[in-house]
């Protein structure tokens, strides 16, 4: 039995939940016309990304992602889960990996680290030093090395690979 109507995220959903009191609450998602698009078991529903229409979800700890029409994007199974402009970075044994913005994982889990930076994510594996710059386009990851990168600013990054440069700007990448 839903109690009562939590938060509006929009004009089209309300945050739920059933449950006594806060510590045994459970979340849940409702359209503005009372229907159920996620169900009332999650610990916590959370940072609603307008711009990719996804929420995170919480069940004892561990995280996942879905749309705010309930299709689960990303499984509620891993330590740590943020979003991005183009894709998903999750933890799980204390290595990140990359899904795409529909559930696919594009990037495995062999990064002990990453930084954002304007919209382009940089993962570090700690064993050869490199970075890797996420094109989630054609699902891949660019090596470089910190001392390749000639310019970072305003979103937009030009690193040397070889003999030739490549310019990203957010999801965009173009060999020069």
């Amino acid at each position: 039995m839903i109690e009562s109507l939590g938060e509006i995220l929009s004009s089209r959903f309300r945050i739920i939940y059933e449950g006594e009191d806060y510590f045994s609450r459970k979340y849940g998602l409702v359209n503005m016309k009372g229907e159920e698009i996620l169900p009332c078991i999650y610990d916590c529903i959370y940072n609603f990304d307008f711009y990719n229409n996804m929420l995170t979800l919480e069940i004892g700890e561990k995280y996942g992602c879905a749309t705010s029409e309930g299709k689960i994007v990303v499984p509620v199974e891993y330590d740590y889960i943020q979003m991005h402009k183009c894709v998903v970075a999750a933890k799980k044994d204390n290595k990140y990996g990359f899904f795409n913005l529909s559930g696919e994982l594009i990037i495995p889990f062999e990064y002990v680290d990453y930084i954002e930076c304007e919209n382009i994510l940089y993962m570090d594996d700690k064993e050869t030093y490199y970075y890797g710059v996420i094109n989630p386009n054609i699902d891949e990851v660019t090596y470089i090395q910190e001392s390749d990168i000639v310019m970072c600013e305003d979103g937009i990054i030009l690193a040397k690979l070889g003999d030739k440069y490549i310019y990203y700007h957010g999801c965009e990448q173009m060999m020069i």
